[in-house]
């Protein structure tokens, strides 16, 4: 009888072992981008918060948000940032999509919560298939 070429089992066992290396590989570098995503996120907001109180001090009588001028528009994470005044007149930082709505993770939500406590997480809502969250900073 014939053997016809073909692999071993331990050949076999290795090449699975090193392609479960790679996805395990893969899975964490997507992990870390996306961490590293909100990071900066975060970073936008700190800055963003500290322009609108230094432009806040630098205003001289009545304050018109829509005056603000917000250079980084767009988020890391692939939303925008939008100021808007609530009911109570507090002045707030948004973060959505180009719509209004929501474009978070709730686990991203929850991140931008962690640090930032006052933060309010809003329209949490089924987009698709996924629920999406919006997300409004206090400012000033």
């Amino acid at each position: 009888m014939k053997r016809l070429p073909a692999f071993s089992l331990v050949e076999i066992a290795i090449g699975l072992f090193i392609l479960g290396l790679l996805l395990t590989a893969i899975m964490k570098g997507s992990k870390l981008i996306d961490a590293a995503k909100l990071q900066t996120c975060v970073h936008q907001i700190i800055g963003i918060k500290h322009d609108f109180e230094v432009w806040h001090d630098d205003q001289k009588g009545v304050v018109d948000v829509k005056r603000f001028p917000l250079a980084e528009k767009r988020t890391k994470l692939g939303g925008v940032f939008l100021l808007e005044t609530d009911a109570e007149n507090n002045n707030r930082l948004a973060m959505t999509n180009s719509v209004g709505n929501g474009f978070l993770s709730p686990s991203q939500a929850r991140e931008i919560q962690r640090y930032f406590p006052e933060a309010v997480s809003t329209g949490c809502d089924m987009n698709g298939i996924e629920k999406t969250c919006r997300v409004s900073v206090p400012l000033g």
